[in-house]
């Protein structure tokens, strides 16, 4: 490309968070309530979106460039537009990584421009509900991971000017490894990790050697010249002649509905692994697991006839490549080890119960019969003699081994 001045990149950012329980209708009205005081605007909730769940309950517009979504089952979801990147030289996607790096990484240590605004929402609503229940999930709390905040996922929309389509194929070669850098940060070292924070390439490394370049030709979900849609489990790049948000409308809904049950699976699946303290009943846990998998189900399978075929498949391969399905099976797994766990222990205090229960019949029965034993053995009208109690005293003893010999 001869000319950069008019591209750029616009990022979207996603961030979820907990809540911290099941919405009921007094907490949704307490919600609102607040949100108007606060003159925040009540949108209504795409219709996209409501064709992809029906958990979705609200959607608000915090200012021009945030937008919030709350779901019943307890998790929000912000989506930002963030400040355009300018792209001003050939190789820009590793800056770019970069950029989006530490951008990620201000928004969860509660330093980005938009940071106050976020955690005041998010507290605001956690204490909206805590009034209507006795406790909230451990992970609605601004002590939780970062400030209340677990990650940050980008939407990236792409304005490249001057370019004919944008197929994979018939992209420029150097805006093929732009792509491929994007959509895995690592070839360049620029994991989305709050691990590591400081820069580990070397001066002699250069990412745009054709040698780590992934072999896989990556898919364009749309199929357009004008368009260009790329999915990985790092990022989600549209590109287009134009930016224009109404054009990115529609990966947010997708992805606002993604990340909102990702969300939520992990939040179970922390709370559960770290109630140890809590004995938890078998019907609850049972209960839980049952709803669960109807949730999940419900969200991967849309069987909304109005939502377009290439939608469902960009939807599928979201839902693939962000790695839910790994922890919706480890949140079940668990779910069923504890039911298990749980069987077992309450098994074994059963067992424990029955014989503390056997003993005491057999105490109270065996005094019952004792002064006829003393009879049977020495007659009626004598004195009581020390083996006379001795051998009763025993014979007692052994019944109560033999019980607890049996269990």
């Amino acid at each position: 490309m001869d000319n950069h001045i008019d591209n750029k990149i616009r990022p979207y950012r996603n961030i979820p968070f907990d809540i911290g329980c099941t919405l009921e209708h007094k907490d949704v009205s307490a919600i609102k309530e607040a949100f108007k005081n606060r003159d925040i605007v009540e949108l209504p909730v795409p219709q996209l979106l409501k064709s992809f769940s029906k958990y979705i309950l609200l959607s608000f517009e915090i200012n021009a460039d945030i937008r919030l979504y709350i779901y019943a089952f307890g998790i929000g979801v912000f989506t930002l537009r963030d400040d355009d990147y300018d792209i001003n030289m050939e190789r820009y996607a590793v800056n770019y990584c970069d950029a989006r790096k530490n951008c990620h990484h201000n928004i969860l240590k509660g330093k980005h421009k938009y940071s106050h605004a976020l955690l005041s929402i998010a507290e605001c609503l956690r204490k909206c509900v805590s009034s209507n229940h006795k406790e909230l999930r451990i992970t609605a709390s601004s002590s939780w991971e970062h400030n209340g905040f677990s990650y940050v996922m980008t939407v990236s929309a792409i304005q490249l000017q001057g370019i004919s389509s944008f197929d994979y194929s018939k992209l420029p070669d150097i805006e093929q490894k732009n792509l491929q850098i994007m959509l895995e940060p690592g070839i360049a070292h620029k994991e989305d990790s709050m691990l590591m924070d400081k820069d580990i390439i070397s001066g002699d490394f250069d990412p745009y050697d054709t040698e780590i370049m992934f072999t896989d030709i990556p898919v364009n979900w749309i199929r357009s010249n004008d368009m260009g849609l790329y999915i990985s489990w790092a990022a989600v790049l549209i590109y287009s002649g134009l930016v224009d948000d109404n054009s990115a409308r529609y990966i947010e809904c997708m992805e606002v509905d993604l990340q909102a049950m990702w969300m939520y699976v992990y939040c179970m699946y922390y709370v559960l692994s770290n109630a140890h303290e809590k004995s938890i009943k078998v019907s609850d846990l049972k209960k839980t697991l049952f709803s669960f998998k109807r949730m999940y189900n419900e969200f991967s399978d849309t069987d909304d006839s109005s939502v377009a075929e290439y939608f469902r498949n960009i939807r599928d391969e979201l839902i693939r490549t962000s790695g839910i399905v790994a922890e919706k099976d480890k949140l079940i797994e668990y779910l069923n080890y504890c039911i298990e766990d749980t069987v077992c222990k309450n098994e074994e205090k059963a067992r424990k119960y029955s014989v503390f229960s056997e003993i005491l019949l057999f105490i109270i029965a065996y005094v019952q019969i004792a002064p006829l034993v003393y009879h049977l053995l020495m007659g009626d009208y004598v004195l009581i003699g020390t083996w006379q109690i001795i051998l009763t005293v025993t014979i007692a003893v052994i019944g109560i081994v033999l019980i607890i010999l049996k269990e």
